[in-house]
């Protein structure tokens, strides 16, 4: 586990962007998993800022561009547009859309960032979506297939690390 705390600047970022993205979603009227999950505005924009959050914290550890899918509504990585980023207020698991296999490749890594507490972060460890598929377990809600991948099955984030710089 690698403790990240974005600095006062870095945070305003992600805070800024956690909100251009929901106003888009709203601009749009797109329907988002946390308008699905009826969340209220508050908590979805809680969830946007924590998500940026740790997109923002992964692309500082590992000295990469923040690519995420932005206030512009294009779809990208959220990290050097090759890495997806699940930050959880819990940290217990990393939790990946079945559908999104549709949309990556197997050999996408995906980080688990635990969000402390603001602008503190834990890197928690990674996987590739494939081993996600074949280690994790499978579940529905709401008429949306998930899969759920206990920590204990992630790779160190050093070795993400020396993977990505190699």
């Amino acid at each position: 586990m690698f403790p990240i705390e974005l600095t006062r600047d870095e945070d305003n970022v992600a805070v800024d962007e956690a909100i251009l993205r929901m106003a888009n979603v709203v601009r749009q009227k797109a329907s988002d998993a946390y308008m699905k999950a009826n969340l209220s505005r508050e908590q979805q924009l809680r969830y946007a800022i924590q998500g940026a959050r740790g997109e923002l914290a992964v692309a500082r550890w590992l000295q990469l561009p923040w690519t995420g899918a932005g206030s512009d509504g294009r779809e990208r990585k959220d990290v050097g547009d090759r890495i997806e980023v699940r930050t959880s207020s819990r940290g217990t698991g990393l939790i990946v859309k079945v559908l999104e296999q549709k949309k990556n490749q197997p050999s996408t890594p995906y980080v688990l960032v635990h969000s402390l507490s603001g602008p503190k972060m834990a890197l928690i460890g990674w996987i590739t979506l494939f081993d996600a598929f074949e280690v994790g377990e499978f579940y529905e809600q709401r008429e949306v297939a998930f899969c759920r991948v206990p920590k204990q099955h992630l790779r160190p984030m050093s070795e993400l690390k020396c993977l990505i710089h190699s």
